[in-house]
């Protein structure tokens, strides 16, 4: 599998737009994504999983960009447990953070870990082991929540330099070695 992410840059100007408007966004596909690597909506229905954004609907600040975060490739199948439960205690977290702090840097995507992946719908859409959320602030420093993506949906607080090594991926090449190896004090939903 190759590296999957959203990145953000999300500002409290953007946050405190997002309230002013109500959610119009609706599942589809980005075409520019080849058929083979897509998954539908059609995919998640009795599945048991939940469409779990990666760059929250919540976040953007205008209606056009809000409706970008229904696109399938913005969502990986998450339990109810943890999409409607510490998934959402994070988002909210991370645009308070924005909010107190005028922005941050937020990276979010999926960690497998099994070889023999669970996956569902007729896309095959593999199911990730955990999900994971990374914010730099600044001024202030950087850090990840991991979350199980089962029924226990547990979260924790890693450095950027810890989930790099989990997931290959460093969402923030340009920090520092000493930010990454350096976790924020970040809230364990």
């Amino acid at each position: 599998m190759g590296d999957l992410y959203s990145a953000e840059y999300l500002t409290a100007a953007n946050v405190e737009a997002n309230e002013a408007f109500s959610r119009t966004g609706s599942w589809h596909q980005d075409h520019n994504i080849p058929d083979a690597d897509r998954g539908s909506s059609a995919d998640y229905t009795n599945s048991g999983y939940d469409r779990g954004h990666m760059a929250p609907a919540a976040d953007p600040g205008s209606p056009a960009a809000e409706k970008e975060t229904f696109s399938m490739e913005n969502v990986v199948p998450q339990t109810p447990t943890l999409n409607r439960g510490e998934w959402e205690k994070i988002e909210v977290h991370t645009r308070d953070m924005a909010k107190q702090y005028g922005s941050v840097y937020v990276v979010s995507g999926p960690m497998f870990a099994s070889s023999n992946p669970k996956t569902i719908g007729t896309d095959h859409v593999i199911v990730p082991d955990y999900t994971w959320k990374a914010v730099y602030e600044p001024g202030v420093g950087a850090a990840a929540w991991v979350c199980s993506d089962d029924n226990a949906a547990i979260c924790q607080v890693v450095s950027i330099s810890q989930l790099t090594e989990w997931t290959g991926v460093d969402p923030f090449p340009a920090l520092s070695q000493m930010i990454k190896s350096t976790p924020i004090s970040l809230p364990i939903p």
